[in-house]
């Protein structure tokens, strides 16, 4: 290389890059994340949404914050805080190529990596793996509690305006479930095992059909056909649902009130099942068990 290429390379690569990565470092030594963090607090409270943030730090391309706690559930009476869904770490990156924004983050015991790209159209990618359900806050699941492992696929067409006009996949896969205990409508449930739950579903002109949806545990089998019609906002989507049970006869030796209930209020088919129908706004679902039956 001679000295006329090696004094153009200096100074119009070398400087350029040695200046643009010292701006850089300047910035993310000296920015702001104190006033950061007070803005996204106040975003999220006008979303009704309590948010609080540990620390707030720069990493290479992005931000990370630690400590996360968000406010997302009510307590069931309406009195007192409910217990925030907490964030070990959370880290966002900005792009341009498609313009949108990475997120990774290690919550519930897990992983969970997304990307929201800003194009013509507004795409979620979506993977979350090894999800404790343990350690989901309380008032997550209501009165009931539940234990066990998720992964969850999700890859959306978005309307941020509309959840009717979301089209897209989303899978879920559920390992070892177990339900410990709980309440429902005044109903005390007991101790079931659940094991696995596979369940995949298709949106589509304002419909989420399950396409397979599916528990095999020791303590009970089910399948679930029909579909989910969507709302404008996700709480008030309806669900059309059949689901067809067959409780283990161990589990029924263990549990009289369920056979007794199960023996006055309903009929198997001749597959050993048991069917009833789920509908209603997902926020409150009605369960329909029937008296008859149908053959698969």
């Amino acid at each position: 290389m001679n000295a006329k290429v090696q004094k153009r390379l200096v100074r119009f690569v070398i400087y350029p890059a040695f200046f643009s990565l010292c701006f850089a470092a300047m910035l993310l030594l000296n920015f702001p994340y104190g006033v950061l963090k007070d803005r996204l607090a106040g975003e999220a409270r006008k979303q009704g949404v309590e948010l609080a943030v540990g620390e707030l730090k720069p990493v290479l391309g992005g931000v990370r914050a630690t400590g996360v706690a968000l406010g997302l559930f009510k307590k069931a009476d309406g009195k007192g805080e409910a217990e925030p869904l907490r964030i070990d770490s959370l880290e966002i990156r900005p792009r341009i190529f498609p313009l949108g924004v990475h997120v990774r983050a290690k919550l519930l015991g897990g992983l969970m990596d997304a990307s929201l790209d800003r194009g013509s159209a507004m795409k979620l990618k979506l993977r979350a793996k090894a999800l404790q359900l343990s350690r989901l806050p309380p008032e997550a699941t209501g009165n009931v509690i539940l234990d066990g492992a998720v992964f969850l696929l999700a890859d959306l067409k978005l309307d941020g305006q509309d959840f009717a006009k979301t089209e897209g996949r989303v899978a879920v896969l559920g390992d070892e479930l177990l339900l410990s205990k709980g309440e429902v409508k005044g109903f005390t449930l007991p101790r079931v095992d659940l094991g696995r739950l596979e369940l995949d579903m298709a949106l589509s002109g304002g419909k989420a059909r399950l396409t397979t949806a599916r528990t095999t545990g020791v303590d009970l089998l089910a399948t679930f056909e029909g579909d989910i019609k969507q709302a404008r906002k996700p709480a008030l989507s309806t669900a059309n649902l059949t689901v067809r049970f067959q409780p283990d006869e161990t589990f029924l030796k263990r549990n009289s009130l369920i056979s007794a209930a199960l023996g006055m209020g309903m009929s198997k088919d001749d597959e050993g099942y048991y069917t009833a129908l789920i509908k209603g706004p997902l926020s409150s679902l009605n369960f329909s068990p029937q008296k008859k039956s149908r053959k698969k």
